[in-house]
């Protein structure tokens, strides 16, 4: 390094840089000494699956290595962040995740400009990840998020409804939705489909013929699956601990699903989500969240009609099935109609569910209770070093 150097506003960098074949072995530079400058700016495309690695160091030596930063890159993605480094040197690191010799771009360089803005068209999901530093102007942040323009941020509705012109009402606590209260099984067996349609199947049921299942797999990954419909009871050979939410995506000439469709557990039979007749969509009070999401909860609404009841929205603890009430509210035959501030975080794995407890051992007369509760499905809050600027 030069004492008196004077940057230029804009450097590129060969060395941190790399073009043309990407062997399996990956793409790894050497400590490039960065200080003179206030960011560094990385973009990279790959033909095959990769993970990019940014390291920062106070030296050149590499034992003194910190990691700045990492991700997984899908392949033919185009990917673009800029860093601030705390320390001298900088290197980055691009490991194939294949065994597959691909093609990469990768371009580095290092700027004296501290914009941190972001570029995008207003009506194109944002490509950038839940990592950066962003003030955008122009659209409201929660219809973004109704929309799906963050690929990283989920809005998420629980919906529950209960109507006792549908299903008997049970006599004791049960979660909207079901006709049983839901017990989260962290055993992880496989997960049934009970048809109960005769008209219900594939290939020419006029009821219907494919269904969506968006649940949570035993490993806690989301998982998202469509399944053909046939009458009777089926393995969909995925071990789902609960369904966030189930929908007929195509059907015969009625439009909708002819009878009761139960996702079950195998063996017991306990039923974790269901879609009534003629519903096309399940209405259970039940979110599970991923193991590397968290879920912000900011609202519940609420409309119903009952005998005199309490709605209690839970949240489950899954490592030992504690269950923690959030919220109580009280339903009567006045019709009951409120929204309320829940502002609370749900981590990772636990499970959110909307009961209803009768008052008296048996509910008589109509009941009609809608409820949704709004959250916001965030990333996980990583484990890199303070990058602020200005810190």
């Amino acid at each position: 390094m030069v004492l008196g150097f004077n940057p230029s506003a804009f450097q590129f960098e060969p060395t941190t840089s790399s073009t043309g074949d990407f062997p399996t072995t990956g793409f790894t530079s050497g400590l490039l000494y960065c200080q003179a400058y206030s960011i560094i700016n990385v973009s990279i495309v790959c033909s095959v699956n990769c993970k990019l690695i940014v390291r920062q160091s106070p030296t050149q030596a590499d034992e003194d290595r910190t990691l700045l930063y990492e991700t997984n890159i899908t392949a033919d993605n185009y990917f673009f962040k800029r860093f601030q480094v705390k320390g001298s040197f900088y290197m980055v690191e691009v490991q194939n995740t294949t065994s597959t010799l691909g093609k990469i771009t990768l371009s580095s360089s290092q700027s004296l400009n501290t914009n941190f803005s972001a570029s995008t068209f207003l009506n194109s999901k944002m490509t950038i990840d839940e990592d950066t530093s962003l003030m955008r102007n122009g659209n409201d942040y929660h219809n973004d998020l109704i929309r799906g323009m963050h690929f990283d941020f989920r809005k998420i509705n629980i919906q529950g409804i209960v109507d006792s012109n549908s299903i008997t009402i049970p006599t004791s606590e049960f979660t909207l939705g079901l006709e049983t209260n839901f017990t989260f099984n962290s055993t992880g067996v496989v997960t049934n489909l009970q048809i109960t349609g005769a008209n219900d199947n594939q290939p020419a049921g006029t009821g219907a013929r494919t269904i969506e299942i968006d649940g949570i797999l035993d490993t806690g990954v989301r998982q998202t699956s469509t399944f053909d419909v046939n009458t009777g009871t089926g393995s969909t050979g995925l071990n789902f601990l609960a369904i966030n939410r189930a929908t007929i995506k195509s059907a015969g000439a009625l439009h909708h699903n002819e009878g009761v469709i139960n996702i079950q557990e195998s063996g017991s039979n306990v039923t974790i989500s269901r879609i009534l007749a003629t519903e096309n969509v399940s209405h259970q009070a039940i979110f599970k969240v991923a193991s590397d999401r968290q879920l912000i909860l900011r609202d519940i609404n609420i409309a119903g009609y009952s005998p005199s009841g309490t709605l209690r929205v839970i949240e489950v603890d899954t490592t030992n099935n504690l269950e923690y009430s959030l919220g109580d509210f009280k339903v009567t035959t006045n019709y009951t109609q409120l929204s309320y501030n829940l502002d609370g975080l749900i981590p990772s794995n636990n499970v959110v569910k909307v009961n209803f407890i009768p008052d008296t051992p048996i509910v008589t007369g109509d009941v009609l209770i809608n409820v949704n509760v709004n959250g916001i499905e965030c990333p996980l809050i990583n484990s890199y070093p303070n990058n602020s600027l200005g810190s």
